[in-house]
């Protein structure tokens, strides 16, 4: 499938990428230790379409950022209401870990999304 990157951009000012949250599982005790936050695209026309057709057009037409960190706000606003021990384990793109201050930019996100409702702090 061809992936629009103008289409990409307006899907992603109408929240049609989902964030989708897979328990990550110990085998051993059958508890859930977090969840891997995984892209999922709601299209108005063509339906669901799978994260192999619209990763690699992410990655070769530059939105792949933009993309991240709309999942990123996303799953961040979510970890806020669960227990604190829960981990968050996202995939980043081998072109994003060439950036110095991706570190430092998926802080200032986490800060500016994950907050407690209650006390307006940072809920972890």
């Amino acid at each position: 499938m061809v992936i629009d990157p103008q289409e990409a951009y307006r899907s992603l000012e109408n929240a049609e990428f989902v964030p989708y949250f897979q328990p990550l599982v110990v085998l051993r005790t059958g508890k859930v230790k977090g969840f891997e936050l995984l892209a999922r695209w709601r299209h108005p026309v063509h339906g669901w379409i799978a994260p192999d057709d619209f990763i690699p057009a992410a990655e070769k037409d530059g939105w792949i950022d933009a993309l991240t960190w709309e999942l990123l706000r996303a799953g961040f606003a979510a970890m806020a209401a669960v227990p604190a021990e829960l981990t968050l384990e996202v995939n980043i793109s081998p072109l994003q870990l060439h950036g110095l201050s991706l570190p430092e930019q998926i802080q200032s996100l986490f800060a500016g999304t994950a907050h407690d409702r209650d006390n307006g702090e940072c809920a972890r």
